[in-house]
């Protein structure tokens, strides 16, 4: 049998390459139609859909002409001979392009075949998906190495990118293109990750924000036209957190407990709902954080977040700087300014535990516990949601107000009455 004689189309074919793999079925559809154009009234854009796997592609030819002119079943213009021609061409050039990728093997690739069959060079530079998340990554450490984000950042990068890779295996097959990706995806995604990861919404929700953000960056690098994602909103629902009320909080400061290490743990807790602080911040204040406003005259605790490193500006309140007084002569504060001499997070938590054993509480306890106390404790007291949202350090309201707060009857009621509206009483 001859060897079959490789076209001039042969090498150009082999720069759409990114590496070897399974070819898909080599089904390729061509279809000329046409788009109401945005130049001139009354005028249609001529447009080439291919279609491959159920992924299609349109590119627009540059011909514009009456949509009464323009037959589709025979692919041609009345009264334009010239114009017809340079259709039935185009044509027949992806038709042989189309043939080029079938004899040579090579993996079909709808931007390549355009490309090809309008003379264009390929640019092999191009990375694949696989490629673009990478460098995503290289990105995020060099980052973190200049202090932008924390070492958190590139873990959950590095854990979200392996489920882009997944669902791109399952999606698009091997070495898929970032071309392959459409803007149905993203919810295919995010449902993905809900039934085969087993994610909550809304961490299914942040893991497609970050392909959003992949795609944002392969869009800055030309490496794509537009980001297929641009139009995917994050809608988080709001979840319902434990949080203690006030009378609980109280009952737990006067609660009478025996051992002093649980008591410790209790004023630390407590030092949390009146702060808001979280355990890492917990860890890290020290007196050196307690400044004075000049104007008010009032103490306050300034100290950036680690997680996000966002200012967080907290006003000492007289509970908080009661738990303070407590540790004035502790070792730990006269030795090296610790404000709160704490122990590890782990110990802490089973601490905690024990703790709401103890008092016979069924709430479970937590540093998170008590953020949200906070955050629900000082709107309930009338705060504003931006002071609150500046106490957590948050960037947001909106991230206060989702996942921090709980709304509690009595806030909602003190409103109505401090704008004078007269409200009905038991009895």
């Amino acid at each position: 049998m001859s060897k079959v004689q490789k076209s001039h189309l042969t090498k150009q074919v082999r720069a759409a390459e990114r590496s070897k793999t399974k070819s898909r079925p080599n089904t390729v559809s061509i279809m000329f139609w046409v788009r109401k154009s945005e130049a001139k009234a009354k005028t249609v854009s001529v447009i080439v859909r291919l279609t491959h796997n159920k992924i299609s592609r349109n590119y627009s030819t540059g011909i514009i002409c009456n949509r009464a002119e323009f037959d589709k079943e025979t692919l041609s213009i009345k009264y334009n001979p010239a114009t017809t021609l340079v259709l039935q061409d185009l044509r027949a050039k992806l038709n042989a392009t189309i043939a080029e990728f079938k004899l040579t093997a090579r993996p079909i690739n709808l931007k390549a075949i355009w490309q090809v069959a309008n003379g264009q060079m390929l640019n092999s530079d191009t990375p694949n998906l696989e490629s673009c998340l990478k460098l995503f990554f290289e990105l995020t450490k060099e980052r973190f190495k200049a202090g932008e984000c924390g070492k958190h950042v590139i873990q959950k990068v590095a854990k979200w990118n392996t489920c882009i890779k997944g669902f791109a295996q399952v999606q698009y097959g091997k070495n898929a293109e970032l071309d392959d990706i459409t803007p149905a995806d993203a919810k295919r995604f995010q449902l993905y990750l809900k039934n085969e990861h087993s994610y909550s919404h809304n961490v299914a929700s942040h893991i497609v924000q970050h392909f959003k953000r992949v795609l944002n960056y392969a869009l800055e690098n030309e490496w794509i036209n537009r980001n297929p994602f641009m139009n995917y909103r994050k809608k988080l629902e709001k979840i319902k957190g434990e949080i203690l009320t006030e009378s609980e909080m109280e009952e737990m400061q006067s609660f009478t407990i025996f051992a002093p290490i649980l008591d410790h743990i209790r004023q630390a807790f407590l030092f949390q709902c009146y702060t808001g602080l979280s355990y890492a911040e917990l860890l890290r204040v020290s007196t050196a954080n307690i400044l004075l406003d000049e104007k008010t005259g009032n103490e306050y605790i300034k100290i950036n977040r680690k997680k996000t490193n966002v200012e967080s500006i907290v006003p000492i309140n007289h509970e908080a700087r009661r738990i303070i007084d407590l540790f004035k002569d502790h070792p730990a504060r006269i030795s090296k300014g610790v404000l709160l001499p704490i122990i590890s997070n782990q110990k802490y938590n089973n601490y905690l535990k024990q703790l709401a054993g103890v008092m016979g509480m069924t709430k479970r306890l937590t540093s998170h516990v008590a953020r949200r106390t906070a955050a629900t404790y000082y709107l309930t007291k009338g705060v504003p949601m931006e002071s609150v949202s500046a106490m957590m350090g948050h960037t947001n309201t909106l991230t206060t107000q989702t996942h921090y707060t709980v709304t509690r009857p009595e806030r909602i009621i003190n409103d109505f009455k401090n704008n004078d509206i007269k409200l009905s009483d038991a009895g």
